[in-house]
């Protein structure tokens, strides 16, 4: 209802607390439900479009996850890695046990990220690899705040790594991540400002 009342984007979930409304998607993670609601403006109920989103993040991980490592590895292996990605255990949970679909799709967003992040250091003429994952990055700030916290040392960790090679591209790297806090600070801004 927020969507087609034009508040873009949502902060209100007017149908909440018996009709009284409440400010839900200030805190809660959001970019699950943006993709939802534009499969359901589509024509899916909103079963289907969950159910729909959660498919293709899981494709999307274990694709991502596979270019990742063939970056470093042949194919079998890479293959074999991204399988392990992709039926980790804990994606398991997160979907069938916990139901926490925006944390699985914040982990499935990862490969990706760093996929395009190895790219941008690795193919320095192509600048859609930074925009790439600058943007993706913004989307896991989007999609689970709490894994795009922890997924910052691993990408600390990716740096260190990339700066014992390549300082440009430990630069950039540094840059991507500022970036998509920027791109993302419409959710994480007035969650800080509304904390107490």
């Amino acid at each position: 209802r927020s969507f087609k009342g034009g508040m873009i984007p949502p902060r209100w979930a007017p149908g909440l607390a018996n009709g009284l409304g409440t400010p839900v998607f200030n805190y809660f993670y959001p970019l699950i439900y943006y993709l939802g609601e534009g499969l359901h403006l589509l024509g899916f109920s909103f079963i289907s479009s969950l159910k729909l989103v959660t498919a293709f993040s899981c494709f999307f991980s274990f694709f991502f996850s596979f270019l990742f490592f063939k970056l470093f590895f042949t194919a079998l292996p890479s293959f074999l890695g991204a399988s392990l990605v992709a039926y980790a255990p804990y994606n398991f949970l997160n979907l069938f046990v916990r139901g926490d679909f925006s944390e699985a799709l914040a982990f499935s967003l990862l490969p990706a990220v760093f996929w395009a992040s190895a790219k941008t250091i690795i193919d320095k003429k192509r600048t859609y690899y930074f925009l790439l994952a600058t943007f993706l990055w913004g989307l896991i700030i989007l999609s689970h705040n709490i894994v795009a916290l922890l997924a910052t040392a691993w990408l600390i960790i990716f740096l260190l790594l990339v700066l014992i090679r390549d300082k440009q591209g430990a630069q950039k790297t540094i840059f991507i991540f500022f970036l998509s806090l920027a791109l993302s600070a419409f959710f994480w801004i007035p969650a800080l400002g509304e904390m107490e």
